[in-house]
């Protein structure tokens, strides 16, 4: 295409010198309806590479999938395709856990996401700024961070000692290992409301069911009962 142009140019240098010549004009027409019928075909796209180099450079587009195959991963390179599937999905269940232990405060998380395979080892690097970054936004950001960063940092002294400050309340009880404690509720409710049921301390066991006793007042008038329940 670019060599097509070229040459409208060139005729287009040679039209400006000889208007007068009606075969220039012919032949540019002719080569314009050519680049026209160029543009109506198929979009030109990328030809697959059948043979690629294996050498890991920079230059080379396919050096990672070249570095996959080197490392044993995949045979072929064109079946990463097939694990890219997988791959995803272990990259957004490490985003929820990660994200989830920095909302629920619990774990240990992490501002830097990655997974070494080779050792099994998730970095907990952090990453920094670069100070020699070409972005102006970067560098205005830097600059806002770092004259934050000492009201952040005394706001955090602050809590810690705050948090110091708090005596921890004793366990109720000698034999409450975990230190369980029940919710604090108020007793006085808003006016217009009452209980359905009463509460622990109010309510009253009944009392226990007398046991009937029979007392006798000798032996014989316990026979006689005996005999009569006989005599029946």
């Amino acid at each position: 295409m670019e060599a097509e142009l070229k040459e409208i140019l060139n005729d287009l240098d040679s039209l400006r010198q000889s208007l007068l010549d009606p075969s220039s004009i012919h032949m540019l027409q002719s080569r314009v309806e050519h680049l026209t019928k160029l543009a109506k075909s198929a979009p030109v796209g990328r030809t697959k590479v059948k043979d690629m180099s294996a050498e890991v450079v920079d230059s080379n587009p396919y050096s990672r999938l070249m570095a996959l195959q080197k490392m044993g991963i995949v045979d072929i390179y064109e079946r990463i395709r097939d694990f890219s599937v997988a791959v995803i999905g272990v990259v957004a269940g490490l985003l929820v856990q990660n994200t989830l232990m920095f909302l629920l405060q619990f774990g240990q998380f992490s501002p830097y996401l990655g997974y070494n395979s080779l050792k099994d080892y998730f970095p907990t690097m952090e990453m920094r700024p670069n100070p020699q970054c070409s972005n102006a936004a970067c560098l205005e950001r830097q600059k806002e961070y770092l004259l934050e960063k000492p009201a952040r940092d005394a706001a955090i002294r602050a809590k810690m000692e705050a948090e110091a400050l708090l005596v921890p309340e004793g366990q109720l009880h000698a034999d409450n290992e975990w230190d369980i404690r029940g919710p604090k509720f108020q007793d006085a409710l808003p006016e217009g409301l009452t209980r359905e049921l009463p509460t622990a301390d109010e309510f009253q066991k009944p009392p226990a069911a007398e046991a009937a006793t029979t007392t006798f007042d000798d032996i014989e008038e316990l026979r006689k009962q005996i005999d009569a329940l006989n005599a029946d």
